[in-house]
């Protein structure tokens, strides 16, 4: 097979598992496809933790047996037993496939090349790097969590060409998005375990913090949290009230007493630490921060953030400019048009 057709095949892979973004965590995203007399006889890709692994889906959508078949996916089978679905690479051995074409190692501590190594053991012969910068980009939030104990975290915020910040306490609320800009920032809320926000943000904003705008088939409804002093939190908000089972509070351990569910007390002075807690406690993989000035500059003050997404209106407003604490030298920076607004995104180098 040439490389322009495992390139092809891989890229294959890698649209279908892009169709679960926002609905596998904590488990990472994969597609698969299956090759038989150089055509494809079934595909298939992982839709959410606990469901079949894309692998198995493949091979059940095919109409004819697979022996002797070849398997492309963007990511190494599983091999590990202690988990909700049985192992990958064994059930290839088993439906003998007879080739594996794979995008990335499984940095799974638990996997990270038993798998491969499992079915060459067995005979078949296995390939691994196929587009994998591409396989590498699209499972980032998996990567980062097998290799840290904080979850993903991307901040977002929308200001106006002069600079002034989309919302701030004592000011007239500023609309600065148009509908591209919804849609953009509501696919990332669809792409994150849980969207964080402050007190002001909370008591200014009132916000729901939804998925609107895009397509939503899972139905996904990110975990909402709050941060901040809890006696001083809109107790009336739609997020405190209507929304209390979806919504996390973290606040000082001196409400231990008037908070008994969905509550993360911390003292600590460090975001990270709250970060890690988050994790622990919650199982949160991935989070996208929508808050005020001072939650913005607190996470990137600490070094925290993996993304930032800038929405740039070309309006110029009065009011509070949003004054960056800190320079953005260790990000890659790119730009793209949402209407008439621009969009700045910032990578961790």
């Amino acid at each position: 097979m040439n490389y322009a057709d495992q390139e092809a095949y891989m890229r294959e892979c890698l649209s279908l598992a892009a169709q679960a973004i926002g609905d596998t965590s904590p488990n990472p995203l994969v597609g698969a496809v299956i090759i038989k007399n150089d055509k494809i006889i079934g595909k298939g890709y992982h839709h959410k933790s606990g469901e079949p692994h894309a692998e198995v889906e493949a091979i059940n959508n095919c109409n004819e047996s697979v022996e002797g078949a070849t398997l492309f996916c963007n990511l190494e089978p599983c091999c590990h037993t202690n988990k909700k679905t049985p192992p990958c690479a064994q059930f290839l051995v088993e439906k003998k496939i007879a080739e594996v074409y794979i995008g990335m190692l499984d940095p799974n501590p638990a996997v990270a090349g038993s798998g491969v190594e499992l079915l060459k053991s067995q005979g078949i012969k296995v390939h691994v790097g196929i587009l994998e910068d591409q396989a590498r980009e699209l499972n980032k939030v998996f990567i980062k969590n097998m290799a840290s104990s904080l979850p993903y975290v991307h901040v977002k915020w929308a200001q106006s060409l002069n600079g002034v910040f989309a919302s701030y306490p004592d000011q007239d609320r500023l609309m600065l998005s148009n509908n591209d800009s919804l849609v953009y920032g509501h696919k990332l809320r669809k792409k994150y375990d849980a969207i964080m926000i402050g007190r002001e943000t909370l008591n200014l904003d009132n916000p729901r913090l939804n998925i609107r705008y895009v397509d939503n088939q899972s139905m996904k409804n990110p975990l909402k949290v709050i941060i901040g002093d809890y006696e001083m939190m809109n107790k009336e908000s739609t997020l405190l009230k209507s929304e209390r089972a979806m919504t996390v509070i973290v606040t000082s351990s001196k409400y231990e007493k008037l908070i008994h569910d969905n509550v993360l007390f911390s003292d600590a002075q460090s975001i990270k630490e709250i970060f890690q807690a988050l994790k622990t406690k919650f199982g949160i993989q991935s989070l996208l921060i929508e808050g005020g000035m001072k939650l913005i500059n607190s996470v990137l003050s600490e070094n925290l953030a993996d993304e930032i997404s800038v929405l740039v209106s070309p309006e110029i407003k009065q009011g509070k400019v949003f004054k960056l604490e800190q320079n953005l030298n260790q990000y890659k920076a790119q730009s793209k048009t949402l209407g008439n607004n621009v969009v700045f995104e910032y990578r961790k180098i």
